[in-house]
């Protein structure tokens, strides 16, 4: 059964398609000049999405439908964001997809065939999202004051030293308050 690949509906044209999908989970090594197997978790990346195939020189109009989804933008000059219909995408958490660092033909005289390869980069990727989410959990509360500004509670203002609070008078006298 011939891979499907599938970008907003539609089919990516092509023989022999090959997927590679890399996962990175980065993390910085904490061991300094010891021997200590211990790491840093830095977080996830977005998952990238190698692709490569054939396509046969006679139909120039499937590279040149490849080179337009690589090279469209959208209303703001950003790279269009892709939804992929793919098994191995699907298996993989990954929903949608933009084109990203290249795409690489080459052409082969003998077999009548450009190779060509690609990366579609995870767009929202399911890491992004949780950290999204824990930032949003790990924001001080803040309160509104009578004047409509955000105040910052009081457990999480730093104590001021005896000049910090001197200056601090002195800028509320300036200021009126």
């Amino acid at each position: 059964m011939a891979l499907k690949l599938v970008l907003d509906g539609q089919r990516i044209p092509g023989n022999e398609i090959t997927l590679q999908v890399t996962y990175t989970i980065d993390s910085d090594d904490l061991s300094g000049q010891g021997s200590s197997t211990e790491d840093a978790e830095t977080g996830n990346k977005a998952q990238v999405m190698r692709v490569r195939l054939k396509l046969d020189q006679r139909q120039p109009e499937n590279l040149k439908l490849i080179h337009s989804l690589a090279s469209k933008l959208d209303e703001n000059g950003a790279r269009h964001i892709y939804t992929i219909v793919n098994t191995t995408a699907e298996a993989m958490g990954i929903r949608q997809v933009t084109f990203s660092q290249e795409l690489a033909v080459r052409e082969d005289d003998t077999t009548r065939v450009w190779f060509c390869t690609f990366l579609l980069k995870e767009h929202r990727s399911v890491a992004e999202k949780q950290q999204e989410q824990q930032n949003a959990k790990e924001l001080p509360e803040q309160q509104q004051s009578a004047q409509g500004t955000a105040v910052e509670s009081a457990e999480t203002q730093p104590e001021l030293t005896d000049s910090e609070k001197i200056l601090q008078r002195f800028e509320n006298m300036l200021a009126g308050t």
